[in-house]
């Protein structure tokens, strides 16, 4: 939209920070043309670039990163400025205080 002229900002500010994987299905109908694409993704820092630019996410190597343009860079997850408005995952602390906020949930959920 931003591309399109509309006046829109992306904001990271609450957002979570997640991991995206890629995988191979164990017996897929074509275990070797899926690992055959994920090398060629991961062996070709400039498509993963392109790839994290239309989407907007960090890809996975910093020589990728560095191909980007100054204002894709900017609009990543891994950014200095979004990083620091980013909540980050801590299991330790989930896991710590999983029921609370399970029932937490329920009660907002509930008056939905």
């Amino acid at each position: 939209m931003k591309a399109e002229g509309q006046p829109v900002q992306l904001s990271y500010d609450g957002a979570f920070m997640l991991a995206d994987t890629m995988q191979i299905l164990r017996n897929g109908p074509n275990s070797a043309g899926a690992e055959a694409l994920l090398k060629f993704y991961l062996d070709n820092p400039s498509v993963q670039a392109r790839l994290a630019e239309r989407l907007s996410v960090t890809p996975p190597s910093l020589d990728a990163v560095a191909m980007m343009s100054e204002a894709a860079r900017a609009n990543i997850p891994s950014s200095p400025e979004a990083f620091q408005a980013i909540v980050k995952h801590d299991s330790a602390w989930i896991a710590a205080n999983q029921a609370r906020m399970l029932d937490t949930w329920n009660v907002w959920i509930q008056r939905q």
